[in-house]
């Protein structure tokens, strides 16, 4: 069997993960502040569930990277198997034990079968969340949230956000994405000692290796979309929050301050705006530039990184990102919104990308310009700082930081939980999904 560098460096990692997450009498937490006894506490628990509405690859990935660091048992329980929000393909059998539920009912009687020990949310306000705190809350089980929600993210009102505050009481720790959201779970009473990130990343190799497959469709693409060099990318629904119509009037006053040669538009994705878009397209003469290329699934996206210059995400709304951590992956450089939730953490200003008001059209025409005429040695050396960058981010950097917080969790497990909450979480659990 060949073995490369990144196969070296990647057991390099998982082997210092392993020493930092399991030694006896204490492991550092991970964002450096002081040493806790989590190595101990970590092995008593033998089993974690892992809470989703329905398992994609994203999770897939984290949930590899942790096994290879975790020496119990894992279950992954989906409570909304059959949504079709993400159109994520089939995933492949994991390290875990996977179950599907439906009800209220069904997912009571999972968790009294399997018994976990510590139980992961992802996020805190669906319904069969609830329901899971209520069953924890039974039999003294702790609990954890993984949150990438921001203060920003969307308008926040006092009444609602005291209720959060209520709810967070709840859990035991939690994984959160980055800055911002680490200082929004902080904000609604959770302890910042018992906060770990990070929770969204992606299988960096996946996106950064070159493979017989992805050089192959890469050219079948650039063909297709007629494509000679350079052009940005765009990946994501076709939904109001990724602010597309403003990042098409940007696009329409950076291909024309550097006419004759401005790079395509490539828009990947689909949602109800899409014939919007196409009309507003056509109303800024603008159908030669732009491409719209439809739903990639997950094994085609490295593709359409591989072939194209730069991303460009100009959401007004968004908790994270994962396409930046996509990009950087790829080795882009990046143009980001300051409402993404990974701006202050994924972008250095000037180093590997930008970041622009969304709402500042010509801003974000200026800026494509700059890049456009940045030369090639300079744009791969930003894309190499956004590998660097994103290094730091990986499902092993996640692992690690899991295996803390479900330490720490344990440290709290024999903690009550106030009566507010508890009688908070009640109400919640008996709401239909």
């Amino acid at each position: 069997m060949s073995w490369d560098i990144a196969q070296t460096r990647r057991q390099f990692e998982i082997s210092r993960l392993q020493s930092c997450c399991r030694k006896e009498g204490g492991g550092r937490s991970v964002d450096g502040r002081g040493e806790r006894p989590w190595g101990h506490c970590c092995m008593k628990a033998r089993r974690v569930v892992f809470i989703v509405q329905r398992l994609g690859p994203y999770h897939h990935a984290r949930l590899g990277a942790f096994s290879e660091v975790w020496d119990g048992k894992m279950a992954v329980i989906e409570v909304r198997p059959d949504e079709e929000i993400n159109k994520w393909g089939t995933v492949e059998a994991g390290p875990y034990r996977r179950y599907k539920t439906s009800s209220r009912r069904t997912l009571a009687c999972t968790l009294e079968n399997y018994r976990p020990d510590v139980i992961v949310c992802t996020g805190y306000s669906d319904p069969e969340i609830h329901q899971a705190m209520e069953w924890a809350f039974k039999h003294r089980t702790p609990l954890i949230t993984c949150s990438d929600s921001s203060e920003g993210d969307k308008r926040r009102r006092v009444p609602k956000e005291l209720f959060k505050r209520v709810l967070i009481g709840g859990f035991n720790a939690g994984l959160v994405a980055g800055t911002r959201s680490r200082e929004y779970l902080t904000s609604l009473g959770m302890d910042s000692g018992r906060i770990f990130q990070p929770w969204d990343v992606v299988d960096n190799d996946h996106f950064s290796r070159s493979t017989p497959y992805a050089e192959e469709r890469c050219g079948e693409l650039r063909r297709k979309l007629g494509l000679a060099g350079d052009c940005f990318l765009f990946v994501g629904r076709f939904v109001r929050e990724k602010n597309l119509d403003r990042l098409l009037a940007s696009y329409a006053i950076y291909a024309n301050r550097v006419l004759p040669q401005p790079w395509p538009l490539l828009l990947v994705g689909a949602g109800g705006l899409e014939t919007f878009l196409k009309r507003q397209v056509n109303e800024m003469r603008l159908g030669s530039l732009v491409r719209f290329c439809g739903h990639a699934d997950y094994h085609d996206l490295p593709s359409y990184y591989a072939m194209t210059s730069a991303l460009v995400l100009s959401s007004v709304s968004e908790t994270w990102g994962l396409v930046v951590n996509e990009a950087m992956a790829a080795g882009l450089p990046v143009l980001v919104s300051t409402r993404c939730g990974c701006a202050p953490d994924l972008v250095q200003e000037g180093r590997n990308g930008f970041l622009f008001d969304p709402e500042n059209v010509q801003g974000l025409a200026a800026l494509m310009v700059r890049l456009h005429r940045t030369n090639p040695e300079r744009r791969r050396e930003m894309g190499r700082r956004s590998r660097e960058i994103i290094a730091g981010y990986s499902p092993e950097a996640f692992a690690c930081g899991l295996t803390a917080a479900v330490g720490c969790a344990l440290e709290d497990e024999g903690r009550r939980k106030s009566l507010v909450t508890r009688l908070a979480v009640r109400v919640l659990a008996g709401r239909r999904p």
